[in-house]
């Protein structure tokens, strides 16, 4: 996908959450810092007042840790991940979880990376959070294989449409 779609894409992306009826109830919003494969969603932080986390992972599993605006508050060596010494969130906590993936299906399927991060964190019993996949119109699929252990999403939205 060519530079140009992709901000199109992520922009249309953070027009049609900014009026979503979960965004608005939300007052803890889990976002993702985005690889180069993934929706910019980081103008979000600025269109709302809440308590923004990103998620934190070691081989333990996967936490979401709160961020705090700075004039820079991206960490420099690590984009992808918040300061360690960030405050955790617990689970029960996140009102709306933004789920990045590889590609999504209309029935909430996901296709992660493969380490299963967070499948394991939105199985948790304690989260509430309304889980919303996020992704390119490219990421679109009839069908996402699905294994016992993976969570269907809420809903997903592309940057065009939305399942």
């Amino acid at each position: 996908m060519e530079k140009d779609q992709k901000a199109k894409e992520s922009n249309f992306l953070c027009t049609a959450l900014s009026v979503h009826p979960a965004w608005k109830k939300a007052q803890t919003i889990a976002l993702f810092y985005p690889l180069p494969d993934e929706p910019f969603l980081l103008p979000l932080l600025t269109l709302k007042s809440a308590t923004w986390c990103f998620p934190d992972w070691d081989f333990q599993g996967m936490v979401f840790r709160r961020w705090t605006p700075s004039p820079l508050s991206l960490p420099e060596k690590d984009p992808v991940r918040p300061p360690r010494d960030a405050l955790e969130i617990p689970p029960e906590k996140i009102d709306l979880i933004l789920v990045p993936g590889i590609a999504f299906d209309a029935l909430g399927g996901r296709l992660g990376r493969g380490a299963g991060f967070y499948d394991r964190y939105l199985s948790q019993s304690t989260l509430r959070a309304h889980k919303t996949g996020v992704g390119f119109s490219v990421q679109k699929v009839p069908h996402v294989p699905r294994e016992c252990w993976d969570i269907s999403l809420d809903e997903v939205l592309f940057g065009q449409t939305s399942f």
